[in-house]
């Protein structure tokens, strides 16, 4: 199995910025932008974790998760929102551990 990383996830700047993040620690991103895409790319390889937005264009990502799990696909799951509180810098990714409560664990 490689070290892809589903992101699902409707705005593309924040799954592109997220997509960077990871692909800097050595995982490989792969982008879905709705609940269709999504469930194409987990069939085509499950990836090793999936971040997953709540809000989708077709639909939530609790509709995705059923959908996902309704196929018998079993990964680790983040769900995350696209956007940031304004005082945060722009360059968040790199310094994600900062402004986390307790400790990151690197991979």
């Amino acid at each position: 199995m490689g070290r892809n990383v589903l992101i699902v996830e409707s705005d593309m700047d924040f799954a592109i910025k997220l997509g960077l993040f990871f692909g800097r620690k050595s995982f490989s991103p792969v982008f879905a932008f709705s609940i269709r895409e999504a469930m194409a790319e987990l069939r085509a390889q499950t990836p090793v974790l999936v971040c997953v937005n709540p809000l989708l264009r077709d639909g939530t990502g609790e509709d995705f998760l059923k959908k996902a799990r309704a196929e018998g696909f079993d990964m680790p799951v983040v769900s995350m929102e696209g956007w940031l509180p304004e005082e945060l810098p722009e360059y968040l990714p790199e310094r994600l551990p900062e402004y986390l409560p307790g400790k990151m664990q690197a991979g």
